[in-house]
């Protein structure tokens, strides 16, 4: 981006705190979520905790996603070394594990919507943890006034967050 191969970009970013030479809008937060298969004890338990799941083993989605990164962090909070029994880029294979209940999945809303069809696994709420501020941002450059065409993506793109954040909140 700064070196000028970029005039547009969409990242995931841990906090709003970029170089002072890029301008950047945020155009929507996400959370993370534990899922489970229904038949888990940690679904069937009345306050579950981080803690408490990190002593099951967990699936994730690798480091080309934020997701490894925060579950990390959460972890070092509370000095615990998970046990990530596996890996993977495909978000649909972690919830395939789940469902087999091989183990609990560590994942964003972003990469599997809470749409309300997560093939029967349960979402499993924590709040033992200081869970970091993640957003998607638009990013360009702070000195180029956007016009022409760059102008137009821009304001698709935020059209498009913009619906999506009130489909979500409907």
């Amino acid at each position: 981006m700064l070196a000028g191969q970029l005039d547009l970009a969409i990242s995931g970013n841990l906090d709003q705190t970029l170089d002072e030479r890029l301008a950047v809008t945020p155009l929507r937060p996400f959370k993370f979520r534990i899922l489970a298969n229904p038949e888990h004890p940690l679904a069937k338990s009345e306050h579950p905790t981080f803690a408490e799941a990190l002593k099951s083993p967990f699936v994730l989605l690798n480091a080309t996603y934020l997701n490894k990164l925060v579950f990390r962090q959460l972890a070092e909070q509370l000095s615990i070394e998970p046990q990530v029994l596996f890996e993977s880029d495909s978000s649909t294979l972690i919830k395939g594990l789940v469902k087999e209940n091989l183990a609990l999945g560590f994942i964003s809303d972003i990469t599997t919507p809470n749409d309300g069809e997560d093939d029967g696994l349960v979402e499993i709420p924590f709040d033992d943890v200081q869970v970091p501020s993640v957003h998607i941002n638009l990013i360009r450059r702070a000195h180029q006034f956007p016009i022409g065409l760059v102008k137009q993506v821009i304001d698709i793109i935020e059209k498009t967050f913009a619906a999506d954040n009130a489909e979500q909140k409907s």
